[in-house]
């Protein structure tokens, strides 16, 4: 559906389709991130605390944006990149802190890349506005094939180690294929709504 979508209709509409998912689907999105969060831990104070510790990471982010820009975004690529990885695979990945930790970082660095390979004219000229500064081709070519081996071979190692079935491994590539087919036929702001809201 996606597909016939981007080729349906042009840039603009895929745009303000986008900022209608984000501005509804994604404010729900992230609201359910904190319930989740706050339900793991069982008491009310926890819902508050966690709030604070969100709004006060948002604050040191606009801080470090005002002083030092590219920093700023670098480590929102970095958060994000992780929280993509911890949100798709945490209910079944569960070896140890650091292996899991390192899964949901390249996970999440695969995704972005993807969407940085298809989008690069895109997204430079928002890094040029926002941190006057641009991606070149070679760095998204080299994180996108680094984060996708290193992927592959951490994916190996659980199936070997019989921690992931096949199946679910299969599944998870025909996702990832499909996610770069997404990425490459809509413009940056759906290719991002699309996989940031679902």
């Amino acid at each position: 559906l996606l597909l016939w979508f981007s080729v349906q209709f042009d840039q603009v509409v895929e745009d303000t389709l986008a900022y209608s998912l984000v501005i509804t689907i994604g404010i729900f999105h992230g609201a359910n991130d904190l319930l989740v969060l706050s339900k793991s831990q069982s008491e009310r104070k926890s819902f508050l605390k966690n709030l604070v510790i969100y709004l006060l990471i948002i604050i040191l982010c606009v801080l470090v944006y005002l002083v030092y820009p590219l920093l700023a975004i670098l480590l929102f690529i970095l958060i994000s990149a992780y929280h993509f990885g911890e949100e798709h695979f945490s209910s079944f990945l569960k070896r140890n802190f650091i292996f899991d930790t390192i899964y949901y970082l390249i996970y999440g660095l695969f995704i972005f890349a993807s969407i940085f390979y298809n989008s690069l004219d895109e997204v430079n000229v928002i890094m040029q506005q926002l941190a006057n500064y641009q991606f070149s081709k070679y760095l998204i070519n080299t994180g996108l094939l680094l984060s996708g081996l290193s992927l592959l071979l951490l994916t190996a190692f659980v199936m070997i180690k019989k921690e992931l079935k096949i199946a679910d491994a299969t599944k998870e590539l025909f996702y990832l294929l499909l996610l770069f087919l997404v990425f490459k036929s809509t413009s940056l702001i759906l290719g991002f709504a699309i996989y940031f809201i679902f």
